[in-house]
């Protein structure tokens, strides 16, 4: 275990000093407008019911806007305060429509500015304002455009209440335009309506196509130098979607671009093209591009995706992020950004066919609409199957009765988690019932693994086992004493005691040949497979997953979420001292400490890396698990003092990678990183009260807290009364395969203190059960069929007088 420390520590010291991504390009004399357009949605943009936005497409980037605040639906108040302040922000309310501007006063500006940060909780409200002090002026168009662009005082310095009453479109070098004729509508009353869909579709699109006409004002009116972004940046009522983000870019000869994006030439222009990382000093002006570098479009009814490092996606961007591609756009540097400004610039991605990319960005929606509304259904399932399991196999294996059914159940079971990541291999929100494909898809898959998992040990055993030699009749000293030794009965007996011992033979080398850990290493490595293979290729599989995370939603865009950390670590333990269960019965402990060490320790360093897994609470529990398996299969013995210094090391190690991370440009840095910063200035403890209260509410889970009691109760009666509980199925599995303990109560002590230091609580805890309880108790099964009864009874009568 020391040397599993000492190399993690010189892996963490190594890339501590790997070179970090360029920040952002300085920008010369940048002019950008920010039209936006709350409540527009894709399946709302088309050729013909919104031709200006549909032109405007096809001549930018394009990408899905999750406008996640801090509730569950954002109103348009909410996404224009989140504009303004540059993280995720609301007034604390249900509410409605921004306040209008004072315009008698001698610059326009919102009374009462100063209410947002003493009483709403948003003391960064105005951060997009102050722009205003760094020689740029501000012209806003309606009233959440005022509050999107407002200083520190709430004041801007030109304001128009309409697009029809805009005279000069480039006035300022900083526009921002509020199209509300979509979301009107939807108001009830002040207040965003509590209906999912308040308009038939007719009335809808033609709200949608009277927004489409004033957009195409504030276009026409434009000068070509401007930058345009536009933002669906609200919901309409009480279902929360992905909405339009669109960025497009104007000629280099007015202006130079932000990083990631190639100027084009006037007779392209508003095309964006990507490029790599700049390599431009802060504060130089951008070289000409080489002649060998094309400023061809891509081509007629070709686009580009829109991402952002915020995302980690090519295709999805979040609210807080227009904040700083308002300042790169306008012409400032990342030195002029505020840091408490937690969004990324948005970068155009590879060409696209428009048609191919406006129908992915509305499948994304569908996909998360999916996930979203299965999402209880399919835990509630879950936790209604898990219970009824444990109930089953209780009153099944005290009575000795439908052992191989109990087995099945459990291996089926257990394949479920992997089955939810592995049925994102396939286009199931592209077909005409999602809900139905994403269903039957999961359970074919768990049906498959599970399937596979306990034909292997067979096939395996057929092969390896070697075939016994028949008994001879002739053989006098192999034949058993008391068959006859005369007449013609004798050869028949001899025969029948020949085959009876070669049966025999048969049956006892493939119970021995046979490993009753194989179904349980199988499910378990299938499922670290997927989760780790996912961390190392963007987790497109967790995304828009049940047992993951959606851009609808907007608790996560990528890295590991909760549950799947708590599937990782649990399925990463068990394979690891499944394998170390072998090699320890052949004499090698020293190889199988060290295999559990060093996979428990990569599984950890992705879990826990920026960028990659960036799973803060994960690594804190993820460390006590690896140790306390590690020191069980090493043969050691494991106190409550080395418990807790095992925690501690786990804080110690994720805020040292939360630090390697915070020593990056702010650009580049993830919420590990800005964590460390709110350490540093003293901002941090909302953020733990928050994640404290959140962890507190899942105690009350429904969904979560059945799985977890029911599981913990059928292992306290199956360790405390193994023969008159459960048949003795853990006692039998741990003496076949002594190493299962070490994964079990490994899994068990990242699941509990996983449980305590993430705000999904009780989720963390109550997969880990999931996931490790029925596979170990279909090993105790196996082991329990193969097992001599009289031996088993022995057993069980010496382990249960040792629990009293």
């Amino acid at each position: 275990m020391r040397r599993a420390l000492v190399g993690l520590a010189v892996i963490l010291y190594g890339l501590a000093f790997t070179a970090a991504p360029a920040g952002a390009n300085p920008v010369n004399a940048g002019r950008v407008a920010l039209i936006g357009v709350p409540g527009l949605m894709w399946s709302d943009v088309n050729a013909t019911d919104t031709p200006n936005l549909w032109r405007l497409a096809g001549q930018s980037a394009v990408g899905s806007l999750s406008v996640r605040t801090v509730g569950s639906v954002t109103c348009p108040y909410d996404g224009w305060l989140t504009v303004s302040a540059g993280v995720r922000s609301a007034v604390g309310s249900r509410c409605g429509l921004p306040p209008e501007p004072d315009t008698s006063l001698r610059e326009p500006a919102l009374r009462g500015f100063g209410w947002f940060a003493s009483v709403a909780g948003v003391p960064t409200a105005g951060t997009v304002g102050r722009i205003r002090h760094l020689d740029r002026c501000t012209m806003a168009v309606g009233p959440g455009a005022a509050l999107a662009l407002s200083d520190e005082n709430g004041a801007v310095d030109f304001y128009e209440p309409s697009v029809d009453r805009v005279t000069d479109w480039s006035r300022c070098e900083l526009l921002a335009v509020d199209v509300d004729s979509l979301v009107r509508p939807y108001l009830d009353g002040e207040k965003l309506t509590r209906t999912a869909e308040k308009l038939s579709p007719e009335a809808r699109r033609a709200a949608v196509r009277t927004a489409d006409t004033q957009v195409g004002t504030v276009l026409a009116g434009l000068p070509p130098s401007f930058t345009v972004l536009v933002a669906g940046l609200s919901d309409h009522g009480s279902v929360p979607h992905l909405r339009v983000a669109m960025m497009r870019i104007p000629s280099p000869q007015v202006t130079m671009l932000p990083p990631g994006l190639l100027p084009v030439p006037p007779e392209t222009a508003t095309t964006p093209l990507p490029g790599g990382a700049s390599t431009q000093p802060p504060g130089t002006t951008a070289t000409p591009l080489p002649e060998t570098v094309s400023t061809q479009p891509p081509g007629a009814g070709t686009t580009r995706l829109l991402g952002a490092a915020s995302t980690h996606r090519d295709d999805m961007v979040i609210l807080p992020d227009l904040t700083t591609s308002l300042f790169l756009s306008a012409g400032l540097t990342a030195a002029d950004i505020p840091a408490t400004a937690i969004g990324q610039a948005w970068r155009p991605g590879e060409p696209i066919a428009l048609d191919e990319a406006v129908e992915r960005l509305r499948t994304a929606d569908v996909a998360g609409q999916t996930i979203r509304d299965m999402g209880g259904i399919f835990f509630t399932c879950l936790a209604v199957l898990q219970v009824l399991f444990y109930a089953s196999a209780f009153f099944l294996l005290r009575r000795r009765k439908g052992l191989g059914a109990v087995r099945i159940a459990a291996v089926a079971i257990a394949s479920i988690p992997a089955a939810t990541y592995l049925i994102n291999l396939t286009p199931w929100a592209a077909t005409g019932s999602p809900t139905l494909t994403l269903a039957a898809g999961i359970i074919t898959f768990a049906a498959a693994l599970a399937t596979v998992a306990l034909s292997l040990p067979r096939l395996l055993t057929r092969r390896l086992s070697p075939t016994p030699t028949p008994i001879p009749a002739s053989d006098p000293i192999r034949i058993s004493a008391s068959a006859p030794t005369s007449g013609p009965s004798s050869a028949s007996a001899s025969a029948s005691a020949s085959a009876s011992a070669s049966a025999s033979a048969s049956a006892s080398a493939s119970a021995s040949a046979e490993n009753v850990l194989l179904p349980l290493g199988v499910v378990a490595g299938v499922t670290a497979a997927v989760l780790l293979g996912d961390l190392l290729t963007g987790t497109h599989l967790q995304l828009n997953g049940v047992m993951g995370y959606t851009g609808v939603v907007g608790a996560r865009y990528y890295g590991l979420g909760n549950i799947p950390f708590a599937l990782l670590a649990t399925a990463v333990l068990l394979v690891a001292t499944a394998a170390a269960d072998t090699l320890v019965r052949r004499g090698r402990r020293t190889l199988a400490v060290a295999l559990v060490a060093s996979l428990g320790i990569f599984a950890m360093v992705l879990d826990g890396w920026p960028g990659v897994g960036s799973d803060f609470g994960g690594v804190i529990a993820f460390v006590p698990g690896i140790a306390v398996a590690t020191l069980i299969v090493a043969g050691k013995r494991v106190s409550i003092i080395k418990l807790g210094a095992f925690c501690v090391a786990g804080g110690v190690i994720v805020m040292a990678i939360a630090y390697l991370d915070y020593r990056r440009p702010p650009a580049s840095q993830t919420h590990l990183g800005r964590f460390v910063g709110q350490v540093i200035d003293g901002t941090f403890l909302p953020v733990i009260t928050r994640k404290l209260e959140a962890m507190l509410h899942t105690l009350l889970s429904p969904n979560l807290m059945p799985v977890v009691i029911a599981a913990f109760a059928f292992l306290i009666f199956a360790l405390l009364r193994p023969g008159a509980a459960t048949a003795g199925v853990l006692p039998v599995a741990f003496e076949r395969a002594p190493m299962l303990k070490a994964g079990l109560l490994g899994a068990l002590v990242s699941g509990v203190v996983g449980m305590l230091v993430n705000d999904s609580g009780a989720a963390v805890l109550s997969m880990a059960l999931a996931l490790a309880v029925p596979l170990v108790l279909s090993a105790g099964i196996r082991a329990l069929q193969l097992a001599p009864t009289e031996l088993l009874t022995q057993d069980l009568v010496t382990s249960e007088r040792s629990t009293r």
